[in-house]
């Protein structure tokens, strides 16, 4: 008779996700250090920010001055939290790289990260055809990158012109600013998918063990000093004879309390 092959057990899972993303308007500037020089930095516009952030790298990098506030500014995020405190104010000076006379001055508070790199996976532009090829505030705004300045709603509206760009509703707007122009919103961007496959598999023999041996736990048997000790000793002192009978040698506790007089 021929023996039977155990049965196998296949597990198959698969997920697929895909990634989606929505456009932040960001601008690449000339941020000026103490002595009026240029340092390329990236901003993000925030529609929903009362105020003005800035990196601390940044600030230490452009040799600004930090003025210290008399009280902590709390930054409240969503449903009213406290997510941050600044404590420092610096004074910004920032011009546009499409319009050189075009310059701005802000307060900014000084925190040590504003957000994630932005986007967080890089977006295909390949559809967005009707955006304009020129004059554009990011031109990389479709690519991952690090935010070192946040500009409140005061800001953005400051900067925003009367010429808008839009495609389809799902697709992003672009809105001429001081800075050129700033692309931003759409609904979702449809990244390359991800597809994950995960496969178990195993006999049931192999099941079985493993289910004993989970059902058993552990056997080590976990002894006192004591114990330790009487087992060394029985080890150590007990020996067979020759008429098959064993020699055991008694152990007795030392440091007996002594008796009183």
């Amino acid at each position: 008779n021929s023996k039977k092959k155990p049965t196998t057990a296949t597990t198959l899972a698969t997920s697929r996700s895909v990634s989606q993303a929505c456009i932040k308007p960001t601008a690449v500037v000339d941020a000026l250090n103490h002595r009026g020089q240029p340092l390329d930095c990236r901003v993000v516009l925030d529609s929903a920010s009362d105020a003005c952030f800035i990196t601390a790298s940044l600030v230490n990098q452009l040799g600004l001055k930090k003025r210290k506030l008399a009280e902590a500014h709390k930054i409240q995020g969503l449903a009213e939290m406290e997510v941050a405190a600044t404590h420092e104010l610096v004074t910004l000076n920032l011009r546009s790289k499409v319009f050189p006379d075009q310059t701005i001055s802000v307060e900014a508070h000084v925190v040590q990260k504003i957000t994630a790199s932005s986007p967080k996976v890089p977006i295909d532009k390949t559809s967005l055809t009707y955006l304009p090829d020129l004059g554009l505030a990011d031109p990389e705004f479709n690519m991952s990158a690090k935010v070192t300045v946040l500009l409140s709603t005061e800001v953005l509206f400051l900067v925003m012109r009367p010429q808008i760009i839009r495609g389809t509703p799902e697709q992003p707007v672009a809105v001429q600013t001081t800075f050129g122009w700033i692309i931003g919103g759409g609904r979702t961007i449809h990244n390359q998918p991800k597809l994950q496959c995960n496969i178990v598999s195993s006999t049931l023999d192999q099941q079985l063990r493993r289910f004993w041996e989970i059902d058993q736990g552990h056997t080590n048997n976990i002894l006192t000093l004591e114990e330790e000790k009487a087992e060394q000793h029985y080890t150590q002192t007990t020996i067979r004879r020759e008429d098959g009978s064993f020699q055991v040698c008694l152990p007795f506790k030392e440091e007996l309390p002594t008796l009183g007089n």
